[in-house]
């Protein structure tokens, strides 16, 4: 089985973060979000992995070669300049997933999933396709599935008039069978190649579509908003079993109210730190109060007193949160 992670698109909804990074890159608990789902494969043994890249495919490219991942596992790289659809960037990958089943990931969704628990699933079922939801509260912002006796009956793309509220969750496992079927595809209104029409397609083949219903956390950082509110949610979620990282000599004439993560090469400088803060690699914090926020790699925050806010070498996004 082979993995395929779709990390291209223009992150229109992430800017101004994503006129200088791939959305992909941005941080969750201190690593990017592409870094997470290759973690995810690799958890399950999957080393054969293929990234569909976009516009900013250069910073993709870098921070893969700058990591291990090029020693642990086969990663090649897939071009797609223009955003398509999530049929296309499949029908990109073609020659390099062959005729291996694979796990497609959408690389700006993060998932605490146990990934080869699903796979058994896959395995043990042996449908055509085995797609993950979720119960989600707008399903006309998603994908949706209407699911009937522990199959799909149907797939609708970011309808009007929703027939459930489960959700695609950005998780898929598919038999190379799919590959006919996308070769076929027309586009959609939105002049794109939709997944949900080639799924859709297997149904009305009478293959056979297996929901896999998410019981772990699952977020679609689609927004600022959701990048903060995933790494705060995580933060609390992950201080119930472990220990905050705070490297205490970096940390001068400061104060920290957990839960806070902060980076072992960010230095902290007579400030107080939390709850709910996320220091990442190498930024410097002084004569500062920060609570529910996310500083980003590099960022340098001097006599602030913020809350809810994203910090950047860019820049710096307020963000509205959940309460």
């Amino acid at each position: 089985m082979k993995g395929l992670v779709l990390a291209g698109g223009n992150g229109l909804r992430m800017r101004p973060f994503s006129k200088y990074t791939a959305k992909q890159l941005l941080p969750v608990l201190n690593k990017s979000v592409l870094f997470h789902n290759i973690d995810l494969l690799l958890s399950a043994g999957i080393k054969d992995i293929a990234i569909v890249v976009g516009p900013m495919k250069e910073h993709v490219l870098t921070e893969i070669r700058n990591s291990i991942y090029p020693e642990i596992a086969n990663i090649n790289f897939i071009d797609q300049p223009e955003p398509q659809g999530l049929a296309h960037a499949v029908l990109s990958s073609r020659t390099l997933l062959e005729d291996d089943d694979f796990v497609m990931l959408l690389g700006d969704n993060l998932f605490t999933v146990n990934l080869q628990k699903v796979i058994s699933s896959y395995e043990t079922n042996s449908p055509e396709s085995l797609i993950a939801l979720t119960q989600v509260s707008e399903p006309s912002r998603y994908g949706i599935a209407v699911v009937e006796e522990d199959k799909i009956t149907c797939v609708q793309e970011k309808p009007k008039v929703p027939l459930s509220n489960w959700a695609l969750a950005g998780l898929y496992i598919f038999r190379p069978t799919i590959h006919e079927i996308i070769g076929k595809l027309q586009p959609s209104e939105r002049e794109e190649y939709e997944i949900t029409d080639a799924i859709q397609q297997q149904i009305y083949e009478g293959q056979k579509v297996k929901p896999w219903f998410l019981e772990d956390y699952w977020r679609d950082i689609g927004t600022l908003q959701d990048l903060l509110q995933t790494n705060i949610d995580l933060l609390k979620i992950n201080s119930q079993t472990k220990n905050n990282e705070v490297c205490d000599h970096r940390m001068i004439f400061s104060t920290v109210r957990p839960p806070v993560l902060i980076h072992k090469t960010a230095v902290v400088l007579n400030s107080v730190i939390g709850p709910n803060v996320i220091i990442d690699r190498n930024a410097f914090v002084k004569n500062s109060r920060i609570e529910n926020s996310l500083v980003l790699e590099n960022s340098v925050v001097e006599n602030q007193t913020r809350k809810k806010i994203i910090f950047s070498p860019w820049g710096d996004e307020e963000v509205r949160l959940n309460d």
